[in-house]
């Protein structure tokens, strides 16, 4: 246990005393929230020499992986209209196993134990998987090396990819949310991108006790899993002090289209305490953006609390 006490206090004066820790940190206001439309002025990852400044709501840059000459973008193109701003984060992939350009970073100030995280996603037209093996979409990490993933992934012999919370990190042991029959095909409508902004939403709360973590996912306003026995820290008392950060978009196996697509990404928000709003079943969430033009899929008609 004193050597549990240390490490623990070790970690949380290197959190709290080195700036440098975290490099960049959102302002969450005083209800709990943070939000950007990427309403900033556009911004690419250069192609040679240093980086350029990034100024766009707290968000940092993460990694410095260029593909085929493609940068990460902030840029007009990647608006989703129906949302605000003038801007979207734009990432580059390419065919093959985890090729992509960086990605976004947002820091916290604090360690948080229960958050909400919403955002827009776009796969262009046609963009198609062969085959779909896993693309993580957010890492929420925190002081330990356990981390959580969102990433819709290949599960009970589909290549369609069911949706699904992990854990990897330092331990043997792994964390996974229970699966549910919806796929990244259920989204778009068919096995290829429909060229469509898609409202996604999720909720974690950290376990106490290895079985007791909670984890919710929303896509276009509907649960698609609501799960409340999730082991997040593995046992890890470092981990259970909370989160302190997200990285999107990360890593994916297999993009098959031929050359370099672009995901877009906008209208992101984080509440770090409850949101006002509730879902069709009574449970706090953030919300779709009321007058978004998406086709909603249907809930699972098979879908219970676990």
């Amino acid at each position: 246990m004193k050597i549990n006490f240390l490490k623990i206090f070790f970690l949380l004066a290197c959190f709290f005393l080195l700036p440098s820790f975290v490099s960049g940190e959102i302002i969450f206001d005083g209800s709990g929230k943070w939000e950007t439309t990427f309403d900033c002025a556009q911004w690419e990852q250069p192609l040679s020499g240093p980086w350029t400044t990034l100024n766009c709501d707290g968000l940092e840059r993460s990694n410095d992986t260029l593909i085929q000459g493609e940068p990460l973008k902030i840029a007009l193109e990647a608006n989703n209209p129906k949302g605000a701003g003038g801007c979207g984060a734009s990432f580059a992939v390419a065919d093959g196993d985890d090729i992509a350009s960086g990605n976004f970073k947002a820091g916290f100030p604090a360690l948080e134990k229960e958050l909400w995280i919403r955002w827009y996603m776009f796969f262009p037209e046609n963009f198609s998987w062969g085959p779909f093996e896993y693309q993580k979409y957010m890492f929420i990490r925190g002081l330990s090396l356990e981390e959580v993933i969102l990433e819709p992934a290949f599960q009970n012999g589909s290549n369609l990819g069911a949706y699904r919370f992990v854990c990897q990190g330092s331990a043997t042991a792994t964390c996974a949310s229970p699966i549910v029959p919806h796929y990244w095909s259920d989204v778009m409508g068919g096995s290829v991108g429909d060229g469509k902004w898609h409202s996604y939403e999720i909720h974690l709360k950290m376990d106490t006790n290895n079985s007791d973590g909670e984890g919710d996912l929303w896509i276009d306003g509907n649960n698609i899993f609501s799960v409340k026995n999730v082991n997040y820290s593995r046992g890890d008392e470092t981990a259970r002090l909370g989160w302190n950060r997200v990285n999107f978009i990360s890593n994916q196996n297999w993009p098959n289209n031929g050359g370099v697509r672009r995901i877009l990404w906008d209208d992101m928000k984080i509440h770090s305490s409850t949101p006002p709003n509730l879902d069709a079943n009574g449970n706090p969430f953030i919300g779709v953006i009321v007058d978004e033009d998406v086709t909603s899929p249907s809930a699972p008609a098979s879908l219970s609390v676990i």
